[in-house]
């Protein structure tokens, strides 16, 4: 079941709504440059994001749905918290993992084994941030 929306508080919660809204003029304000993202500049991965959010609007997706989950890779980022953002036409799916320290997004990434606990509406396909890992 997607997280419900209300009135989003924190910076994390900030970044999540923003992401739900595909909403990259917001993310730049709310993420810091003094990190990366995806181990890149925050304005090239915003420039990445800014493209997916282009593909999910072009299968028709106005906002995405988030289901909230973690990495399942033990020798990963294993149970690293993140959300899955699904589009509500598309049932294309992004898993991010939030890195969040002192109650702030300090970097985001792209989760290969995201698991999402007691999940029972399959996802079609991913869309990918980074090409890269589209292998799996």
């Amino acid at each position: 079941m997607p997280v419900p929306d209300r009135q989003p508080r924190t910076q994390p919660e900030l970044v999540v709504n923003a992401i739900k809204k595909m909403d990259i003029v917001k993310l730049q304000k709310l993420l810091s440059e003094e990190y990366t993202y995806q181990s890149m500049p925050k304005e090239r991965f915003l420039e990445k994001l800014k493209v997916v959010f282009d593909k999910f609007r072009e299968m028709g997706d106005k906002k995405l749905d988030n289901y909230p989950g973690h990495c399942s890779e033990k020798y990963c980022h294993f149970k690293f918290k993140g959300m899955s953002f699904q589009g509500i036409t598309s049932n294309k799916h992004l898993d991010l993992i939030l890195d969040i320290k002192k109650g702030h997004v300090i970097d985001i990434f792209e989760c290969n084994s995201f698991e999402i606990p007691d999940f029972d509406k399959r996802k079609e396909g991913r869309i990918y941030l980074d090409d890269r890992l589209s292998f799996s």
